[in-house]
């Protein structure tokens, strides 16, 4: 008498659980990297997008002299220059009456840049002051938590 045995075995389904569980965790810790990332470098393009806004400000207001000018995320934003700006870490939009991002420009030139977010920030500290990070070094190794 022969038996027809066509289903998986416990121990069979057991493993193919376990396999796919461990492929469910590497999918969800490479996502969560990613995500995380792409955080990063939202931060950094918001740095760059107020620096071109800073850039066309110096244009338009005819800052050529030669001496070094802050330009305040206030400044930007109450000259139209610029919109409010979404903190990707906390996806709330930076005030900028209390924000105290600036840029500094030197005649149309932008040097560096000082982006403050909620919880993060593209700018060094020296004593109570925020420091500016020079626009050539601005990378997404140089953000630092408030």
């Amino acid at each position: 008498m022969k038996l027809n045995q066509k289903g998986l075995t416990l121990v069979e389904l057991l493993a193919v659980i376990v396999i796919m569980g461990i492929i469910g965790m590497i999918a969800v810790l490479a996502i969560g990297q990613i995500i995380e990332k792409s955080k990063h470098q939202a931060f950094v393009a918001n740095a760059h997008t107020l620096k071109d806004a800073a850039t066309l400000y110096a244009k338009e207001s005819l800052l050529h002299d030669n001496e070094l000018t802050e330009i305040s995320y206030k400044t930007l934003y109450e000259n139209n220059m610029i919109e409010k700006i979404r903190d990707p870490f906390t996806n709330k939009t930076l005030d900028p009456g209390t924000n105290k991002s600036f840029v500094m420009v030197t005649k149309e030139t932008i040097e560096s840049i000082c982006f403050i977010g909620e919880t993060k920030k593209l700018c060094g500290i020296d004593g109570e002051d925020y420091t500016p990070v020079l626009m050539k070094d601005i990378n997404e190794d140089l953000i630092s938590s408030n």
